[in-house]
């Protein structure tokens, strides 16, 4: 019987991460801060978590199913290297953000909702389960906005070239 819902769990958690959408294209380093940011992410104190949370944590990461069905609570250890890897994401947002001006608003509540996530998983009250969740409901939601102002840029400019078309 285990087994069996383990597997509905599987299933369930590759249909989740494949509604994600395609996963996002990975930064270049040469892109700005990143090469900071990974310094920051190499930081020793994560390595207890490393297998249990996919780091760097990028949103909109597509996140393997043992990772999905990982239902334990983090150990004391754990709750430290939680702690460095939270300020480690905070740290990068804070330094790409310095470089390249501050993300849109539907990328400032993703990463806010990250943040959330990681504080609740380094004071205990959630499982890894419930913050790899968070991590893939977070990416959706922040690509389904990220489409929604492409489109909406689009149509300001389909708009605008109408308008001096018409000489309006």
């Amino acid at each position: 019987m285990h087994k069996k819902v383990l597997a509905v769990w599987a299933i369930a958690a590759v249909g989740l991460a494949a509604c994600s959408g395609t996963p996002a294209k990975r930064p270049a380093t040469t892109e700005p801060g990143m090469a900071q940011c990974q310094r920051f992410y190499a930081d020793p104190a994560i390595d207890p978590v490393r297998d249990k949370i996919l780091v760097p944590i990028r949103i909109g990461q597509l996140q393997p199913v043992d990772m999905l069905t990982r239902r334990t609570h983090p150990t004391e250890q754990e709750r430290s290297a939680i702690q460095a890897l939270a300020k480690a994401f905070a740290s990068c947002n804070a330094r790409i953000a310095e470089k390249a001006g501050p993300p849109p608003m539907y990328r400032q509540t993703s990463n806010e909702n990250i943040e959330q996530a990681l504080a609740e998983l380094q004071a205990g009250t959630t499982t890894y389960r419930e913050f790899t969740k968070t991590l893939l409901y977070t990416g959706e939601s922040d690509q389904i906005e990220r489409e929604r102002l492409a489109s909406e840029l689009e149509a300001q400019e389909r708009h605008r070239l109408l308008r001096d078309h018409n000489g309006n």
